[in-house]
């Protein structure tokens, strides 16, 4: 697995943050993670990042939110204009939110 790292993540306090997500989960070294945080590159992981399902029957589920350990400060995940497609043209139609 390699990691990438451009920018450091902004932030998230008292203001809204547009965050993308570009998954290719496999489980082979074409698997890839990208994330940009407000239009800026944050990271890039290339390599093994799926499963191999035990079962032909199985799938995968799309779940968001916050985990994390405790914090001494509450944590709050809102979601304002949520999209997921398979084109990112779905998602970022004039390319701003994730440019290359």
């Amino acid at each position: 697995m390699s990691v990438t790292r451009y920018n450091s993540l902004p932030d998230p306090f008292e203001k809204w943050t547009t965050m993308v997500y570009h998954l290719r989960l496999v489980s082979d070294q074409t698997g890839l993670i990208e994330i940009w945080a407000d239009g800026k590159k944050i990271s890039k992981t290339e390599g093994i990042v799926g499963f191999k399902p035990f079962l032909a029957k199985e799938s995968q589920y799309f779940k968001f939110g916050s985990y994390r350990n405790h914090a001494e400060f509450a944590t709050v995940t809102r979601l304002d204009h949520y999209v997921r497609s398979e084109q990112k043209a779905d998602v970022d139609p004039d390319g701003t939110l994730a440019p290359p």
